[in-house]
């Protein structure tokens, strides 16, 4: 099951809500701008496709533990995101996490982030898999600072 397109982007007032088990895809920017701040989607969810929930100022942690892909800008400026638990992410898309509050990531089982994919400006420590690929300015204007371990 896909949650389609744009169906709750701007809803500003949403903050809760309940996923279906069967969840495989949140697609593009059906959350954009709600209130949403904490995300837990159910492990049957696989992507979460771009600008998905981009501009959530409120939502402070994500845990998906299930989700192998991030889209592009998925939560670009969610400026309260500190907190992230997504142990199968293998794909980080451009911007992905632009402008969020994440200080520190465990990936173990990220391929490839691509150019600004963890651009948070608090950034300042990532774990990945041996073999990630990470494209030039994979964390923005953090890049000097950032610590990365390999696994």
């Amino acid at each position: 099951m896909k949650v389609p397109d744009l169906t709750f982007s701007k809803f500003y007032n949403l903050q809760t809500i309940e996923w279906p088990p069967s969840l495989h895809i949140v697609g593009f920017s059906s959350f954009e701008q709600t209130a949403i701040k904490e995300l837990v989607l159910p492990s049957s969810c696989r992507k979460i496709d771009n600008w998905a929930f981009a501009e959530c100022e409120g939502l402070a942690s994500a845990v998906c533990h299930g989700v192998d892909t991030v889209g592009s800008s998925a939560f670009n400026q969610c400026a309260a995101l500190k907190w992230l638990d997504m142990p199968e992410l293998k794909k980080i898309e451009t911007d992905a996490f632009r402008g969020t509050a994440l200080e520190a990531v465990e990936l173990p089982k990220c391929e490839v982030i691509y150019s600004g994919g963890l651009a948070s400006p608090s950034l300042c420590k990532v774990v990945v898999s041996s073999t990630a690929e990470i494209h030039h300015n994979a964390f923005g204007n953090a890049t000097p600072q950032v610590e990365v371990t390999r696994l």
